[in-house]
This record gives C-alpha cells, sequence and structure tokens, in this order.
C-alpha cells in the first residue's frame, strides 16, 4: 500500500497557510469585505501568517496600538496589543456595577488561552474600553486567538442591542400605563419588565376592553389601546354630561 509523507518543509506552509485562512474567514464572518479588499493568506514558512493576524484585527476592531515588542523578564518573545472596542463605554453604562465586573472577568479567562499545539500563550484584560492582549512565545496558531477575541466583541454587541430594547420595551410599557391612568384614573399592577404583549393584554383585560387582533406588534398595540381609550373617554363624558 502506497503511503504519502510531507516533510517540515511542505508542512510548514500548508500549517500557516490553513492558520492564515481561518483568519481571514473570521474577519469576513465579522463583516469585513475581504473580497474587494483581499488579505493574502498564503505562506511560504511558519511564522508568516502572523501579519494576517494584525492585518485581520485591524479590520475587525480598528487601529490596533503596540504597546510593547520584544522579550519577557524570561527573554521570551513577547507583543502587547492593544485593541480598541469603543463598544464598551455603552456596555458598561447598560449593565450593573456587579455585571460588568463578571463581565471583566469572564472577558478576562476567554482571552487567557495556551495554544494546543505549539508553546504560545494568549493572556488578557480589559483596559479603558479596549481590550489589551499579551502573546508570549515563539510559534503559535493565531486563528484561535482571533477567535476568542471576536467572540468577546460579538456578545458584547449582543448585549447593547438586548438590554436597548429592553429599555425600550419598559418605556413602552410605562407610556401604555400612563395612558390609562391620564385617560381613566386607572392604575393597574404589573410589572413593567414583562413583554410589551403581557403588559397589553393585562390593560385590556382590567379595563374590560375587547381583544379583537391576535399577534399585533408592539405599534399596533399602542395604537389599539390608544383607540379604546379615546372611545372609553368620549363616552365617559357623555354620560357625565347627561347626568
Amino acid at each position: 500500500m502506497n503511503q504519502t509523507y510531507f516533510c517540515y518543509e511542505q508542512l510548514h506552509p500548508m500549517q500557516s497557510s490553513y492558520d492564515a485562512f481561518v483568519m481571514v474567514k473570521i474577519a469576513s464572518d465579522s463583516g469585513c469585505d475581504v473580497q474587494n479588499d483581499p488579505i493574502e493568506f498564503h505562506c511560504n514558512e511558519w511564522g508568516t501568517q502572523v501579519p494576517v493576524f494584525y492585518e485581520c484585527l485591524s479590520k475587525i476592531f480598528g487601529e490596533i496600538k503596540s504597546v510593547h515588542n520584544g522579550e519577557d523578564v524570561n527573554y521570551q518573545e513577547e507583543s502587547i496589543l492593544r485593541i480598541p472596542l469603543p463598544e464598551l463605554n455603552e456596555f458598561f453604562t447598560l449593565v450593573s456595577a456587579e455585571e460588568g465586573e463578571q463581565y471583566i472577568q469572564k472577558f478576562k479567562e476567554k482571552m487567557n488561552h495556551i495554544c494546543d499545539y505549539f508553546e504560545m500563550e494568549m493572556k488578557g484584560e480589559v483596559i479603558d474600553h479596549s481590550l489589551q492582549i499579551t502573546l508570549s512565545g515563539y510559534h503559535g496558531v493565531y486563528y484561535y486567538f482571533l477567535k476568542k477575541l471576536v467572540e468577546i466583541k460579538n456578545e458584547v454587541l449582543d448585549v447593547i442591542c438586548e438590554r436597548k430594547a429592553k429599555l425600550v420595551q419598559n418605556i413602552r410599557n410605562e407610556v401604555m400605563l400612563k395612558m390609562v391612568h391620564d385617560r381613566l384614573g386607572k392604575t393597574i399592577d404589573v410589572s413593567l419588565n414583562n413583554q410589551t404583549s403581557v403588559v397589553f393584554s393585562q390593560i385590556m383585560n382590567n379595563c374590560n376592553f375587547e381583544i379583537t387582533q391576535e399577534n399585533s406588534s408592539d405599534e399596533d398595540m399602542m395604537n389599539i389601546l390608544r383607540e379604546h381609550l379615546e372611545d372609553s373617554h368620549v363616552r365617559i363624558t357623555t354620560e357625565e354630561d347627561a347626568a
């Protein structure tokens, strides 16, 4: 049976090219236009994928600041990079102080990673609305480091989107309850944290309003409630005038 073997001179270009290719794929999945602004991922030898790592970082996060590039106290190669993540500014205004500390610890643990195949290691921390990572060692697979950093950015964006949607929901619920109080003088006991559909249903039931439309949008529910309140207000005013 014939067998095929690869020598180091063949393996290293394949390994580094694969590492670079995966990093380009991560950049593409992150919304970077690598078709019109391509990133060269073919590598001739091990280590030549490092510029691809830096280029992908820049495309995904913006301008990267080099804090240190040299050797650590143990004479190992070391690079310290400051990666901008301005979204952290808004992120920390939307989470509580306790949650913020928990997220910082979570992000730090996510950035702390030792390469599964070589001796390279990444450690990180959150500093001034940015991610600061320290890469130490001579050889490593970089795509996993990039993957972890992108995961942090995506989680920050997801939490911002979720919390802002929750704020909008609570404001919408509060407006509906105020509409009822202003028109009918009723105070309805319902949590603002409930889904708008839940608050709407409780208001309609409490006011004995008929729900004629199911699966309405939040805007539709606001309009339906407004129409019912207007009709009810007119009816009450008419009855008082007749009396």
